[in-house]
């Protein structure tokens, strides 16, 4: 004979042993994502993001940074940094020795003694030349500074009237880079997005993919300069495809529940959840 009322607190017994496994594997996931969340929070206060400002005397600095003048270059360190890997900022002007976009950087790079490059081709913004007659490049990759893995943004403006290129390159670790909202910080240092704080939704921004970085932080300044000149520019299908891009990303991040994917011809589409 079956016993029914045994069978039947068994399977109760199951039921909440389940249920309970399910809710502690959730509580266990939001406590990871809110201690991550936590980290991040806390690196951004600690490395300040680096922002060009101008004091009342008219000289450039980095609030929070300090500066040192060397003879390779300028270079910028958070005050409370200590280790080699730390956040740096290293900018340089140098003479137009026949330099393209990559070995340029390939150059910065060796002078911030970064180790074992690995960055993307850098990148054209077209708009800018076409503006205002000077090159204007990026790239993002990863490097090595004392064995540790780090991040880069890498630009470069010239050559100028008296035929020389200014570099800049920041680097620090990985989650340093995600503290600062990724491509976003640049487009902050450089003066073509006011505050971080205009976007809702900081996501898109991270870095994923260090060429898709590339050609986005290019294709928000085309964006920008495009609508601020309202210059008709003739640019290359790749170009006109990430200033396309940049607009969907860019009304992406407005929401909250957006995320970009990209379809097979790399043009991004927007994902609601």
């Amino acid at each position: 004979m079956i016993n029914i009322k045994n069978n039947y607190f068994s399977l109760l017994t199951c039921i909440s042993i389940f249920i309970f496994s399910i809710v502690f594997e959730s509580c266990a996931q939001s406590d990871k994502k809110a201690t991550k969340t936590e980290k991040v929070q806390a690196l951004s206060k600690k490395f300040i993001a680096p922002t060009f400002a101008t004091n009342n005397d008219g000289v450039v600095h980095i609030p929070g940074w300090t500066k040192v003048s060397t003879e390779l270059g300028s270079l910028h360190t958070p005050k409370n940094a200590s280790a080699k890997y730390d956040p740096h900022l290293f900018q340089i002007t140098t003479e137009n020795k026949g330099y393209n976009v990559d070995t340029f950087f390939d150059y910065l790079g060796k002078k911030a003694n970064l180790k074992n490059i690995k960055k993307t081709i850098g990148v054209t913004v077209d708009g800018y030349f076409q503006i205002f007659g000077k090159m204007l490049a990026c790239s993002f990759g990863e490097a090595e500074i004392d064995g540790q893995k780090v991040y880069f943004f890498m630009d470069l403006l010239g050559p100028d009237f008296d035929n020389t290129i200014l570099g800049n390159v920041v680097y620090a670790k990985p989650e340093v880079f995600e503290s600062w909202h990724g491509a976003l910080f640049p487009l902050v240092l450089n003066g073509y997005v006011e505050s971080p704080d205009i976007f809702t939704n900081k996501k898109v921004f991270q870095i994923q993919n260090f060429e898709n970085s590339t050609q986005f932080y290019a294709a928000m300044i085309n964006t920008k300069l495009n609508s601020e000149y309202s210059s008709l520019m003739t640019l290359s299908n790749e170009a006109m495809r990430a200033m396309k891009n940049a607009t969907v990303i860019a009304g992406c991040a407005a929401s909250d529940n957006c995320e970009i994917g990209y379809d097979a011809q790399g043009n991004a589409v927007e994902e609601y959840h």
